[in-house]
C-alpha cells in the first residue's frame, strides 16, 4: 500500500496528464535531479569506490609519451606520463592523465592507487590524477544543466499538448 502511494506520488511529481486540456507536464526540477543522478552515477560514484577500495603503492614516472588525437579535423598531441609500479615482483604500467604533465618530471616517484584484481586499472593518487575528468567535463556540464533548468523564465512545469 505504501509502495503504491509512493509510486503514484513520484509519477505525478515527474509528469502528470491533464484530461481536460490534454497536456502532459514535466516538473523541471525532478528532471534536473534525474540528470544529476545520471551524471553522478556515471562518473563520481565509481571514482569514490576507487579511492576507498583500491590499494596504494608507489610508482615511478618512466617518461612522457606523446599521444596523437584528432580534434576539430586536426591532429593534436598530448604528453601523458607513463607510470611504472610493482606489485608482488610483477611490474605494471599505466598512463596518467594529461593534466599532470606540468606537475611531474620523468623519474619522479608518485603514489599510485590500483585495482587489486586488474593491476592495469590505476591512477596517480592526487586530486587531479583521480578527479580531473570530473572537474573538467562533469562539473561544467552539471553547472550548465543547473543554469538552464534553474532559469526563472522557464516555467516550473513544461506542458506538451496533444
Amino acid at each position: 500500500m505504501l509502495i503504491d502511494y509512493l509510486y503514484k506520488e513520484l509519477r505525478f511529481a515527474i509528469m502528470g496528464f491533464n484530461n481536460q486540456t490534454k497536456e502532459l507536464t514535466f516538473n523541471k526540477y525532478i528532471i534536473y535531479w534525474l540528470l544529476m543522478a545520471l551524471l553522478l552515477g556515471y562518473s563520481v560514484i565509481p571514482k569514490l569506490y576507487h579511492t576507498i577500495v583500491y590499494k596504494k603503492t608507489t610508482g615511478i614516472i618512466k617518461y612522457f609519451d606523446q599521444q596523437k588525437y584528432y580534434s576539430q579535423g586536426r591532429i593534436k598531441y598530448d604528453q601523458l606520463p607513463l607510470v611504472d609500479f610493482k606489485v608482488n615482483n610483477n611490474t605494471y604500467e599505466f598512463y596518467g592523465n594529461k593534466y599532470l604533465r606540468d606537475a611531474y618530471y620523468a623519474g619522479d616517484t608518485v603514489q599510485v592507487i590500483y585495482d587489486p584484481a586488474l593491476k592495469g586499472d590505476a591512477y596517480i593518487n592526487t586530486f587531479l590524477g583521480i578527479w580531473s575528468p570530473e572537474v573538467v567535463y562533469v562539473l561544467p556540464t552539471a553547472l550548465i544543466i543547473f543554469l538552464i533548468i534553474g532559469l526563472d523564465r522557464i516555467p516550473q512545469t513544461i506542458k506538451i499538448g496533444f
